[in-house]
């Protein structure tokens, strides 16, 4: 019930606010093969790692989304894998976000899998995967293929030594935040932004 209820209120704030600002955010891959959203190069950095199958990343998204558009143009967000053990789902929906990253769907996957937590078994990631257009021969294709997996190890071995504990968790500069505390998240990112100048 709570994760419903979670996702309800993600895809209200998506509805209600994802044209706010001008429209989409631009997003694309950076020199080292992740996912970004925001500015490539930008002065100020947000690396996320984080699980789709975890509530508490499903909750977040509003607030990194509010960040990105009150610092246009001064932000990139860089997204990691950190798939938890306990969520059964979780890796193999972080395949799923990879293999839409091949269709050039990664960031409408990454959303429309928020917004439905409970749904990322197997047949439900397919169900997704058709509802954000993706070709459906070619997206199983991937998956089965396992050839994500090589990227998600690395996202999560790199967690795992720059101390990532739970999901999820923000990096910005020196600072790191477990969560998303919006307050303390901006003022690390004018931080940031006045050691740039």
């Amino acid at each position: 019930m709570r994760i419903a209820v979670i996702a309800a209120a993600f895809a209200m704030f998506v509805l209600l606010f994802g044209c706010v600002g001008g429209g989409p955010i631009p997003s694309g891959v950076d020199a080292h093969g992740a996912q970004y959203r925001g500015t490539d190069g930008a002065k100020a950095t947000i690396v996320e790692f984080s699980d789709f199958q975890c509530p508490y990343c499903a909750q977040a998204e509003p607030t990194v989304e509010r960040l990105l558009r009150e610092y246009a143009g001064k932000v990139k967000l860089v997204y990691r894998h950190y798939p938890l053990p306990a969520h059964e789902n979780a890796y193999i929906a972080a395949e799923a976000s990879e293999c839409a990253a091949d269709g050039g769907k990664f960031w409408e996957m990454h959303d429309i899998m928020y917004a439905n937590q409970e749904s990322l078994d197997e047949a439900g990631l397919k169900k997704l995967a058709a509802q954000v257009g993706l070709d459906g021969n070619a997206f199983a294709a991937c998956m089965q293929s396992g050839k994500k997996a090589e990227k998600i190890n690395k996202d999560m071995e790199d967690g795992r030594i720059f101390g990532v504990r739970a999901t999820p968790t923000f990096y910005i500069g020196s600072q790191m935040f477990e969560g998303a505390p919006y307050d303390k998240m901006k003022a690390a990112i004018e931080a940031e932004l006045n050691g740039a100048n």
